[in-house]
Protein backbone atom coordinates (compact mmCIF):
# COMPACT_ATOMS: atom_id res chain seq x y z
CA UNK A 1 0.00 0.00 0.00
CA UNK A 2 1.30 3.45 -0.89
CA UNK A 3 2.09 5.58 2.14
CA UNK A 4 0.71 8.80 0.57
CA UNK A 5 -2.60 7.15 -0.28
CA UNK A 6 -2.82 5.57 3.19
CA UNK A 7 -2.53 9.04 4.69
CA UNK A 8 -4.98 10.60 2.23
CA UNK A 9 -7.59 7.89 2.81
CA UNK A 10 -7.26 7.68 6.61
CA UNK A 11 -10.44 9.65 7.44
CA UNK A 12 -12.47 7.89 4.75
CA UNK A 13 -11.18 4.46 5.80
CA UNK A 14 -11.91 5.11 9.47
CA UNK A 15 -15.46 6.15 8.63
CA UNK A 16 -15.95 3.26 6.17
CA UNK A 17 -14.83 0.54 8.60
CA UNK A 18 -17.17 1.89 11.29
CA UNK A 19 -20.25 1.62 9.02
CA UNK A 20 -22.58 -1.34 8.47
CA UNK A 21 -21.53 -3.93 5.87
CA UNK A 22 -22.51 -2.82 2.37
CA UNK A 23 -21.88 0.90 3.00
CA UNK A 24 -20.41 2.60 -0.05
CA UNK A 25 -17.82 5.30 -0.57
CA UNK A 26 -17.82 7.52 -3.65
CA UNK A 27 -15.03 8.29 -6.08
CA UNK A 28 -14.64 10.54 -9.11
CA UNK A 29 -13.42 8.85 -12.29
CA UNK A 30 -13.45 10.37 -15.78
CA UNK A 31 -15.85 13.15 -14.71
CA UNK A 32 -18.37 10.63 -13.34
CA UNK A 33 -19.22 9.87 -9.72
CA UNK A 34 -19.14 6.17 -8.89
CA UNK A 35 -19.73 4.23 -5.69
CA UNK A 36 -18.18 1.07 -4.31
CA UNK A 37 -18.57 -1.06 -1.23
CA UNK A 38 -15.08 -2.54 -1.85
CA UNK A 39 -12.63 0.39 -2.15
CA UNK A 40 -9.06 -0.35 -3.18
CA UNK A 41 -7.06 1.85 -0.84
CA UNK A 42 -3.70 1.32 -2.56
CA UNK A 43 -4.61 3.06 -5.82
CA UNK A 44 -4.51 6.78 -6.48
CA UNK A 45 -8.24 7.51 -6.18
CA UNK A 46 -9.88 10.23 -4.11
CA UNK A 47 -12.58 8.41 -2.16
CA UNK A 48 -15.10 10.49 -0.26
CA UNK A 49 -17.40 9.71 2.63
CA UNK A 50 -20.99 9.09 1.57
CA UNK A 51 -22.75 10.87 4.45
CA UNK A 52 -25.01 13.87 5.01
CA UNK A 53 -22.19 16.15 3.73
CA UNK A 54 -21.76 14.28 0.44
CA UNK A 55 -22.91 17.23 -1.69
CA UNK A 56 -20.16 19.44 -0.25
CA UNK A 57 -17.58 16.64 -0.39
CA UNK A 58 -18.27 16.19 -4.12
CA UNK A 59 -17.99 19.95 -4.64
CA UNK A 60 -14.51 20.03 -3.07
CA UNK A 61 -13.28 17.26 -5.37
CA UNK A 62 -14.73 19.09 -8.39
CA UNK A 63 -13.15 22.41 -7.35
CA UNK A 64 -16.34 24.32 -6.59
CA UNK A 65 -16.91 27.10 -4.07
CA UNK A 66 -18.38 25.78 -0.81
CA UNK A 67 -19.81 28.17 1.78
CA UNK A 68 -21.94 27.89 4.87
CA UNK A 69 -24.54 30.25 6.27
CA UNK A 70 -23.99 31.52 9.80
CA UNK A 71 -26.47 33.71 11.64
CA UNK A 72 -24.86 36.86 10.28
CA UNK A 73 -22.90 36.02 7.14
CA UNK A 74 -21.48 33.46 4.75
CA UNK A 75 -18.17 31.75 5.47
CA UNK A 76 -15.93 29.71 3.20
CA UNK A 77 -15.37 26.05 3.93
CA UNK A 78 -11.77 25.45 2.97
CA UNK A 79 -11.65 21.67 3.45
CA UNK A 80 -13.88 18.76 4.45
CA UNK A 81 -12.42 19.01 7.96
CA UNK A 82 -14.32 22.31 8.29
CA UNK A 83 -17.68 20.51 8.11
CA UNK A 84 -17.75 20.28 11.90
CA UNK A 85 -18.39 24.06 11.86
CA UNK A 86 -21.88 23.69 10.41
CA UNK A 87 -24.95 21.59 9.78
CA UNK A 88 -25.44 20.04 6.32
CA UNK A 89 -28.49 22.23 5.65
CA UNK A 90 -26.35 25.38 6.15
CA UNK A 91 -23.94 24.45 3.35
CA UNK A 92 -24.22 26.28 0.04
CA UNK A 93 -22.41 24.93 -3.04
CA UNK A 94 -21.98 27.25 -6.00
CA UNK A 95 -21.74 24.57 -8.61
CA UNK A 96 -23.66 26.05 -11.49
CA UNK A 97 -22.06 29.46 -11.72
CA UNK A 98 -18.72 31.14 -11.79
CA UNK A 99 -17.74 34.74 -11.36
CA UNK A 100 -18.88 37.00 -14.23
CA UNK A 101 -21.73 34.71 -15.27
CA UNK A 102 -25.06 36.31 -16.06
CA UNK A 103 -27.84 34.58 -14.12
CA UNK A 104 -31.57 35.03 -13.75
CA UNK A 105 -33.72 33.96 -10.83
CA UNK A 106 -37.39 33.04 -10.74
CA UNK A 107 -37.74 35.43 -7.77
CA UNK A 108 -36.74 38.59 -9.63
CA UNK A 109 -36.87 37.41 -13.26
CA UNK A 110 -34.16 39.98 -13.98
CA UNK A 111 -30.67 39.00 -15.15
CA UNK A 112 -27.74 40.02 -12.99
CA UNK A 113 -24.02 39.48 -13.21
CA UNK A 114 -21.99 37.73 -10.53
CA UNK A 115 -19.00 40.09 -10.64
CA UNK A 116 -17.45 39.50 -7.22
CA UNK A 117 -17.68 37.18 -4.25
CA UNK A 118 -19.35 40.09 -2.46
CA UNK A 119 -22.10 39.98 -5.09
CA UNK A 120 -22.39 36.24 -4.63
CA UNK A 121 -22.91 36.93 -0.93
CA UNK A 122 -25.41 39.72 -1.62
CA UNK A 123 -27.42 37.46 -3.92
CA UNK A 124 -27.28 34.37 -1.72
CA UNK A 125 -31.00 34.58 -0.96
CA UNK A 126 -31.83 34.24 -4.66
CA UNK A 127 -29.12 31.66 -5.22
CA UNK A 128 -30.27 29.58 -2.26
CA UNK A 129 -34.05 29.87 -2.30
CA UNK A 130 -35.03 30.56 -5.90
CA UNK A 131 -34.66 28.71 -9.13
CA UNK A 132 -31.52 30.41 -10.42
CA UNK A 133 -30.13 29.52 -13.82
CA UNK A 134 -27.64 30.84 -16.31
CA UNK A 135 -29.11 33.59 -18.45
CA UNK A 136 -29.63 32.62 -22.07
CA UNK A 137 -30.99 35.13 -24.57
CA UNK A 138 -34.42 34.49 -26.06
CA UNK A 139 -35.24 35.00 -29.70
CA UNK A 140 -35.96 38.72 -30.32
CA UNK A 141 -34.67 39.83 -26.89
CA UNK A 142 -32.60 43.02 -26.86
CA UNK A 143 -28.96 42.24 -26.07
CA UNK A 144 -25.55 43.79 -26.16
CA UNK A 145 -23.20 41.97 -28.47
CA UNK A 146 -19.69 42.73 -29.56
CA UNK A 147 -19.19 43.28 -33.24
CA UNK A 148 -16.81 44.98 -35.63
CA UNK A 149 -17.79 48.30 -37.14
CA UNK A 150 -15.16 49.84 -39.43
CA UNK A 151 -12.49 47.46 -38.00
CA UNK A 152 -13.25 48.50 -34.41
CA UNK A 153 -14.78 46.01 -32.00
CA UNK A 154 -17.44 47.64 -29.89
CA UNK A 155 -20.70 46.85 -28.12
CA UNK A 156 -23.81 47.00 -30.26
CA UNK A 157 -27.43 46.90 -29.18
CA UNK A 158 -29.69 44.63 -31.18
CA UNK A 159 -32.26 41.88 -31.11
CA UNK A 160 -30.93 38.39 -30.50
CA UNK A 161 -31.28 35.80 -33.22
CA UNK A 162 -30.00 32.25 -32.78
CA UNK A 163 -29.29 32.14 -36.50
CA UNK A 164 -26.60 34.83 -36.18
CA UNK A 165 -23.24 34.07 -34.55
CA UNK A 166 -22.34 37.07 -32.40
CA UNK A 167 -19.66 35.87 -30.00
CA UNK A 168 -19.96 37.54 -26.60
CA UNK A 169 -23.53 38.50 -25.63
CA UNK A 170 -24.85 40.23 -22.53
CA UNK A 171 -28.41 41.10 -21.55
CA UNK A 172 -29.68 44.60 -22.15
CA UNK A 173 -30.78 45.92 -18.76
CA UNK A 174 -32.45 49.27 -18.98
CA UNK A 175 -34.74 51.30 -21.14
CA UNK A 176 -34.55 51.38 -24.88
CA UNK A 177 -33.67 54.78 -26.35
CA UNK A 178 -36.77 56.95 -26.89
CA UNK A 179 -36.08 57.17 -30.63
CA UNK A 180 -36.24 53.38 -31.06
CA UNK A 181 -39.35 52.02 -32.73
CA UNK A 182 -40.06 48.34 -33.24
CA UNK A 183 -41.23 48.69 -36.86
Amino acid sequence: MLIENESAHREVKEWFYNQPKGTEVLYFDNSIWNSTSAPCWDVDIDYIINDEYVKARKAFVEGMVVLYQTESCLEFLYSPEDFKLCKPEDIIVFNRFKLNDWVVSACSNEPYRLNTLKELYANVRDLQFCDVKLWKPEEGEFVWFWGKVQNVTRPLLGKYSSSVSCGHIEPFIGNLPSFYTDK
